[in-house]
């Protein structure tokens, strides 16, 4: 009898053992789940960029086109540090404008003294006019552009000339936008009015310059107060 309570006792313990380890298990990985979940709604919230109250970075360049009118690039007396890269430039009425867009993309760019940096500008025009940061060249940058068929403002990683879409950016309309859009080794944030978004930069390498960009025909857009800002 004592033999059987004996078999019975150790039965019920391990029993309470497993039970005790299927808890263990289970709470274990709820505070995983939970650790993954706070880590990454961390990296991705979206954080609002505004270069005049972000103390990450300080001034570098400042362009609001008001000055007289050029038939051929964006550089003037006072202004030398476009690098017009393709496409067909020119400054009128107050604005940055393409006379002749490039076939597959148009550039403009600022060079500064860091790789971590933020570009803002106003953009108006309903075709596929933008920004571009980090630039190494004309195949790696980092952009933000309207795309008008869809509504939507698109951030593309551009690396060795191919294009990886990270994500969009609700569009109002076609009328005038300040866009902005931050890139480092870590993050990448755009934002488009009181719409932000951010995204994780592991996969590529960055250059230093920041500046203008537009895919296909971008004769309607016009781009207006470039800030371009370098990190401290």
């Amino acid at each position: 009898m004592n033999q059987q309570t004996d078999v019975l006792n150790d039965g019920e313990a391990v029993k309470v053992r497993r039970l005790s380890s299927d808890w263990l298990r289970l709470a274990l990985g709820i505070v995983f789940v939970m650790t993954v979940i706070v880590t990454f709604s961390y990296v991705m919230s979206d954080r609002p960029v505004d270069p005049k109250n972000d103390g990450a970075f300080k001034l570098a360049f400042v362009d609001d086109f008001d000055r007289p009118a050029t038939s051929s690039g964006l550089n003037s007396a006072k202004v030398d540090n476009w690098k017009v890269v393709t496409g067909n430039w020119s400054v009128q009425i107050s604005g940055a404008y393409i006379i002749q867009s490039d076939p597959k993309q148009s550039l403009a760019l600022v060079k500064v003294d860091t790789t971590s940096m933020l570009v803002q500008a106003k953009i108006s025009g309903n075709a596929r006019c933008g920004i571009v940061a980090g630039a190494a060249d004309a195949n790696s940058f980092v952009s933000l552009f309207r795309a008008p068929k869809f509504g939507v403002w698109v951030v593309n990683r551009v690396a060795n000339g191919k294009a990886t879409k990270l994500g969009t950016l609700p569009d109002p309309g076609s009328g005038t936008q300040t866009i902005s859009l931050s890139v480092s080794k870590d993050l990448i944030r755009v934002a488009s009015g009181n719409s932000t978004a951010s995204f994780v930069n592991r996969e590529m390498g960055l250059g230093q310059m920041g500046g203008l960009f537009a895919l296909g025909d971008a004769a309607p857009c016009v781009w207006d107060d470039v800030v371009v800002q370098e990190a401290r």
